[in-house]
């Protein structure tokens, strides 16, 4: 039987995937898990490269992601400033909507597939 925990992890993982493919196409970014709990928070950061290497990272945008009986809890955080959009969603395709919107200004393709 799927727990509501099992559930967080799958859409935090689809989330994941869909950041990293993104920031996978830019040479500025690298985008990792930071935390991942028990508690219903999954978050996801994407930091700029400030120097052109893996040092020097810049937080620009961080995801969390978490569950609660209604549906799905997002907060989007820029830099160190704290949550600057919160949304509930109901399903992968609208957050995917609300993180294309938000993330970087980045286009992703129609059909996420494609990555």
């Amino acid at each position: 039987m799927k727990t509501m925990q099992d559930e967080q992890l799958r859409i935090g993982e689809e989330i994941f995937s869909l950041l990293k493919s993104a920031s996978d196409k830019r040479n500025d970014l690298e985008t990792r898990v930071v935390s991942l709990n028990n508690h219903g928070r999954f978050c996801v950061r994407s930091q700029a490269r400030t120097d052109g290497t893996l040092h020097g990272l810049y937080p620009i945008l961080e995801v969390n992601i978490g569950l609660n009986y209604q549906g799905k809890e997002i907060d989007i955080f820029y830099g160190d400033s704290g949550p600057n959009e919160h949304f509930s969603v109901q399903d992968i395709d609208e957050a995917r909507a609300h993180l294309v919107k938000y993330f970087l200004g980045f286009k992703l393709p129609e059909n996420i597939n494609e990555y």
